[in-house]
């Protein structure tokens, strides 16, 4: 290849990604399949590969008060909650897709929890059998979200809130790495996994246990327009009726860890970093739904751990118990939106040796302001947790991606 003409395209997609008007203005040059769409899109000019990438920035602003009747602020902490990149795409054939995300802010990667910076979120791919107007059928390979709760499974970039629900904390699967099917027709889902069990991205050697998930979806009004369906709030203003019922199962084998695949790590010391792991089984069941209809949008969930050998010491225990939460928002036609939710926890009584595991309840109230709809948006929103922990707490969420 002449290398004036490699520098030169080098320089025009380095001008495009900057100053995409100037270069695209006339639909001419050398990158004409760059788009925008969906992030910056490169492609083949015979569709054998393509890449898709984005990114997003949540910058997250709290003021805290640690009680429940009196808001003087106790602490104010701002910090990027999320920063990440996202590549997808396919390769060879549209049907052989992949998906790569990396998170860079510290929040963001489970210091806490495995010690080092976790960056990797999501590397896989999927190959699609089906992919007919009526329905689909895929399987994946590699690090991903397991077929969980809806609003875990929702991108974090498209909530109503800053964050998720206290049930989404308590009940969530999150990633795992493993093999997933996806069988969708217009009014049903299947979605089903088997995995390590472990969680993603482990530092030390996994054990022989694994984890089953199966999720059902019922959407008796038809299908939503997209996959709206995992988006919350009623962005698209639906003229009619759209509701998805979800059910899922999940089974744990050999867990060392509160959430199965996430959460504090059990040893026979009580430190995460030191000691013998101690593993347990556990059974988890979500219910969910999601409906909108012309800017209102409503959600609910259900979450219920259990185990057989759940208490793991005198000072350890899994969360044991049950959990709802219901949400509702109603987007006006000036972009403004009003949501609110409440969401409870209850262990059960063995359980409550781990001082972790208490009785909880939130009320949030907020207000966003979409810009671009989730891609940029402001979100604000105050909450109060009652019960055991009373507090207040009220954020500011400003979002911006691609």
């Amino acid at each position: 290849m002449n290398c004036h003409s490699t520098w030169f395209k080098a320089a025009s997609l380095f001008a495009a990604v900057l100053f995409p008007s100037a270069v695209f203005a006339d639909g001419a040059g050398p990158f004409d399949p760059v788009t925008f769409d969906d992030g910056i899109v490169l492609s083949h000019p015979e569709d054998r590969y393509k890449a898709a990438l984005r990114f997003r920035i949540q910058n997250l602003l709290e003021l805290r008060s640690f009680s429940g009747s009196d808001l003087g602020i106790e602490e104010i902490r701002g910090r990027v909650r999320r920063a990440r990149i996202r590549m997808s795409g396919h390769v060879v054939n549209p049907r052989l897709t992949y998906q790569l995300q990396l998170s860079l802010s510290r929040e963001d990667q489970d210091w806490s929890e495995s010690q080092f910076p976790n960056v990797l979120r999501d590397a896989n791919f999927t190959y699609s059998f089906l992919q007919e107007q009526s329905q689909a059928l895929s399987v994946s390979f590699g690090q991903g979200k397991l077929p969980g709760n809806r609003q875990r499974v929702i991108s974090s970039g498209e909530l109503q809130f800053a964050d998720r629900s206290l049930v989404n904390r308590t009940f969530n699967i999150d990633r795992d790495f493993g093999m997933q099917f996806h069988y969708k027709r217009e009014s049903w889902n299947l979605r089903g996994s088997i995995s390590s069990g472990e969680g993603r991205n482990l530092s030390f050697p996994s054990d022989s246990g694994l984890a089953w998930v199966v999720r059902g979806e019922i959407l008796p009004f038809g299908p939503f327009i997209g996959r709206e369906d995992y988006v919350e709030g009623d962005l698209k203003y639906h003229d009619q009726l759209r509701m998805s019922l979800g059910l899922t199962r999940a089974v744990f084998k050999n867990s060392n860890r509160a959430g199965g695949t996430i959460g504090t790590f059990f040893t026979t010391t009580g430190d995460p970093n030191t000691g013998t792991p101690i593993r347990s089984d556990q059974t988890v069941h979500l219910l969910d739904l999601i409906a909108k209809y012309r800017g209102w949008s409503l959600q609910a969930e259900i979450g219920e751990r259990n185990s057989p050998n759940g208490v793991l010491s005198a000072t350890q225990a899994l969360f044991e118990g049950t959990g709802w939460m219901v949400q509702s928002g109603y987007l006006f036609a000036d972009r403004w939106e009003v949501v609110g939710r409440f969401a409870r926890v209850s262990p059960e009584a063995k359980s409550k040796i781990d001082s972790r595991n208490t009785l909880l309840a939130q009320t949030t109230a907020g207000l966003n302001y979409y810009l671009d709809g989730h891609r940029v948006k402001a979100q604000m929103d105050l909450t109060r947790q009652s019960l055991t922990d009373p507090s207040w707490v009220t954020r500011l969420n400003l979002e911006i991606g691609i």
